[in-house]
């Protein structure tokens, strides 16, 4: 039996021929996309929980504040200044108060086969463009483990 296009496209970003439900792969994104929601709490984690972080491919990542804008409270600000301070050091796309995250993410990243991780549970909206996401860090290759998506393949 053949595999789905989500299949493919995990396949794909995995370096291997097959993948099937229940499969846990380590897989390389295309694009990562992290927002005003969680990113603070991420970029604190980087800076104070891990060993020798590093970024691996900043040019994966896109990080848009769209969720408060404008601030709406002095913590609020602190966050996005950090987020938008981390995005300046490490070379980080960043877009703060140009549109809706995923929107910004369609018209201007994301192309068909992309495996792309996002910190929004509205990342799956890329699926209408034959795109996958889920959460991820970094730019790293990630542990991705599925469940059977869109039924089996043809």
């Amino acid at each position: 039996m053949g595999m789905t296009i989500a299949e493919k496209i995990i396949a794909a970003a995995a370096g291997v021929d097959c993948v099937k439900p229940g499969d846990i792969h380590t897989v390389n994104l295309d694009r990562l996309m992290s927002n005003d929601g969680t990113t603070h709490l991420t970029v604190d984690m980087y800076n104070h929980k891990l060993k020798n972080p590093r970024i691996a491919d900043s040019s994966k990542l896109v990080f848009i504040v769209d969720h408060n804008v404008p601030a709406d409270s002095p913590k609020t600000a602190a966050s996005q200044k950090k987020m938008r301070d981390f995005a300046r050091e490490h070379t980080i796309d960043f877009w703060e108060g140009k549109g809706v995250c995923h929107q910004i993410m369609m018209e201007n990243y994301v192309c068909p086969g992309e495996l792309i991780f996002g910190a929004d549970s509205h990342t799956c909206t890329y699926g209408a463009g034959g795109f996958r996401h889920r959460g991820g860090l970094y730019g790293f290759p990630v542990w991705y483990g599925y469940r059977n998506l869109l039924g089996s393949g043809a």
